[in-house]
């Protein structure tokens, strides 16, 4: 077969194929987090190793799609280490992770922690979207070392 032939086969084939769009099903779950106490606070995130910084006052927007549902994982973390700018720091463990479960005792009680759903207000603005906020306060604070 001649490079002519191949060439204008190659040409013509978008001519024959059909068009298709590819619709996206994924779960949009952003994320809120309000530093309401009086210090800077530094969040890391593992799994993705994410950090960012929030000043006292203000705040920041975790953007998190999934394809399974609305979730408060921070894509998949297995803890979350937030430090305070005097240096005290608490460790935040996803429960839900098995591994956790199975490592740290008494996971669940946890009731001050970025993954427990019961600390956020959740707005749902669509179908599959949903604007999450969690307020970083004194409790937060209390729980550091």
């Amino acid at each position: 077969m001649s490079i002519w032939k191949i060439c204008f086969g190659m040409c013509m084939l978008p001519l024959f194929t059909t068009c298709t769009k590819t619709v996206d099903h994924a779960w949009r779950n952003d994320i809120t987090i309000i530093n309401s106490f009086n210090q800077e606070v530094n969040i890391k995130l593992y799994w993705s190793l994410t950090t960012f910084k929030i000043p006292a006052g203000k705040s920041y927007v975790y953007r998190q799609e999934s394809s399974d549902g609305p979730h408060l994982d921070f894509d998949d973390s297995d803890s979350i280490i937030v430090t305070f700018f005097d240096g005290k720091e608490k460790i935040d463990y996803n429960c839900s992770d098995k591994a956790v479960e199975s490592v740290v005792k008494d996971c669940s009680k946890d009731t001050v922690s970025l993954f427990n759903s019961f600390r956020y207000t959740t707005i749902k603005q669509s179908e599959r979207n949903y604007m999450n906020y969690y307020s970083i306060t004194q409790a937060d604070y209390d729980e550091a070392k």
